[in-house]
């Protein structure tokens, strides 16, 4: 018999892969104004940049420190290239940056700084007067003090459960007494309260103490 002979062909094909959304953008965004460590910036403030050669949106953020630990505003989704920042604070140094999104990925950032004009000051925060600092036991119906400010048109007054205030029993403005009653407090709970002052000028920066 005779014997026959198979034979095989074995076609190896290398594959290369890349997972897409490891890619970067090749290029940074460019920054127009305003330019680095501009000064006697405006309180609103237009932003500007260069568009990229290939790009879908852009993400814009400001902070008060150079690690953007302190983000004051962030922004996505942005297909312009340019936005605004509104009621910035006023002889305060800011950091802004911005990202291009596009197909290849996420790019790097391209990061300045400013500092806005002088302006009119700010008023001091008002010194809260009671309840103190970490006080406990207090009845569910209390009242909260505080020392009135010079030049105060009006003030704000924030109630939380959390130190953040992103979990606000109420935020009331136009308030022109120094002392608020609130009621009908839950028992055992802790809470934060703020309080701002409203000048002719602008708004201080919030007190904040829990109950």
């Amino acid at each position: 018999m005779r014997a026959t002979r198979l034979f095989f062909l074995f076609l190896v094909v290398l594959v290369s892969a890349c997972d897409s959304a490891d890619v970067q953008v090749n290029s940074i965004p460019t920054l127009k104004s305003p330019a680095d460590n501009a000064s006697n910036q405006p309180i609103t403030l237009p932003f500007s940049w260069v568009r990229a050669d290939i790009d879908d949106s852009y993400r814009f953020q400001i902070a008060i420190n150079a690690d953007f630990a302190s983000m004051i505003l962030d922004r996505s989704g942005i297909t312009d290239t340019t936005t605004t920042a509104y009621n910035l604070r006023y002889k305060t140094n800011y950091f802004w940056r911005l990202s291009v999104q596009n197909a290849q990925g996420v790019s790097e950032w391209s990061t300045r700084h400013f500092r806005t004009v002088s302006g009119l000051s700010d008023p001091e925060p008002p010194t809260l007067i009671s309840p103190v600092t970490g006080s406990v036991a207090e009845p569910t119906s209390s009242a909260l003090i505080w020392h009135s400010v010079a030049d105060a048109s009006s003030y704000r007054l924030q109630l939380s459960r959390d130190q953040a205030f992103t979990n606000l029993v109420f935020d009331l403005n136009g308030i022109t007494d120094t002392t608020k009653v609130v009621i009908a407090l839950a028992e055992n709970f802790a809470y934060f309260w703020s309080v701002s002052v409203r000048s002719r000028s602008s708004w201080s920066w919030l007190s904040d103490i829990p109950v």
